[in-house]
Parts: C-alpha cells; structure tokens; sequence
C-alpha cells in the first residue's frame, strides 16, 4: 500500500514495505549533482516538505539522516534500435523512464519474457533480436512516454496549472480512468 502527494514543483511518496518499514522519496527540481546544505539532507527536505501534510514531514523526522540518499534523475530520448550485431539492450538500459508510472521494472521484465520468446524461434541471433525489438518497442515507449507526462504533470510549478492538475482527475470519469490505467498495464 502506497500514498502520493503531489505540490508545486514536488511529489513525495511513502510505501509499506513489510516488517514496520516503510520507503519514502521526496522529489523536487533542482540543480543537477547538488550537495546538502548546511544541516545536511534531512534539514533540507524537512525546510521544503516542512508544510505538507504532517505524515510527510513526520515520516522524515523519523528518518535517520544515514538512511537518507540524495540520488539525481536523468531522462534521455527514446533510441531508433535496440541491438547491434549479436548486442541488445533490454529494461532501461533500452527505454529508461521516469518512475511516475511505475512501470520501469514491468517493462524490463516484459523485454525479458518477449527476448526469450524470440530466442527460441529465431535460431540467428540478429534475426531474434529483430524480432524482440518488434514485439517490444511501441509498447515501451508507450510507457516512456505515459511516465514523461506524467512527470511533466507532478512537476508543475504554476499556481493555476497546479490547481487545474489537482481538480482534473475528480472530474474525469471513472470508466474513462479505469481505461488510462488498463492502457498502462495490459
């Protein structure tokens, strides 16, 4: 079980992950290879998540600031192939994504399981890696770019643009989401 919350500029999600632990990720725009401040990571997250809602800044007091990582995210454009002679790339190493879909390990595995199938009908290796990268690659970039959106979407900093990003999803019905989401996993 999981919870989301989304600000301006922000997101910060917590999950259960068994035996009273729980993993949590505030995630904010900033500059690329940034160090702590003065009062280290914990400081820092508590000054910008300070005024969220009060599990948020709680689940980081609790925090031990040794368990505490500060971990840059990088994006890249969609590559044209996948494989080069007897080389292929699959999961991220092939369609790295943001993780606002949740779908980066699903699709690595979904590579894995059609890499495999092609491997068995396909007795040369460039031949099964044609045929992996057929069966792969609108699907996976599919989900590169339902995640981009959705990060776009998270990331907002506009008052306005944040307000209608947080109104919206109450106003779309529930069958045209429930749709949105089985696009996504089927």
């Amino acid at each position: 079980m999981g919870v989301n919350w989304v600000g301006r500029g922000a997101e910060f999600l917590a999950f259960y992950v068994g035996e009273n632990s729980i993993y949590w990720a505030g995630v904010t725009k900033e500059p690329s290879g940034e160090k702590a401040g003065p009062g280290g990571h914990k400081k820092d997250l508590v000054d910008r998540f300070g005024d969220w809602p009060e599990a948020v800044p709680a689940l980081i007091k609790a925090t031990e600031d040794a368990a505490i990582l500060r971990n840059d995210m990088y994006d890249r454009l969609p590559v044209p192939r996948w494989s080069a002679g007897r080389v292929t790339l699959v999961g991220d190493a092939a369609h790295p994504m943001t993780p606002n879909q949740g779908q980066g390990a699903c699709q690595a595995l979904e590579d894995a399981v059609a890499l495999g199938d092609s491997l068995k009908r396909n007795s040369d290796l460039a031949s099964a890696f044609k045929t992996y990268e057929g069966l792969r690659m609108k699907r996976a970039y599919s989900a590169v770019t339902l995640s981009r959106q959705a990060t776009r979407g998270v990331q907002l900093e506009n008052r306005l643009a944040c307000a209608i990003r947080d109104r919206l999803p109450g106003l779309i019905p529930r069958s045209v989401m429930l749709r949105l989401l089985d696009r996504t996993l089927s």
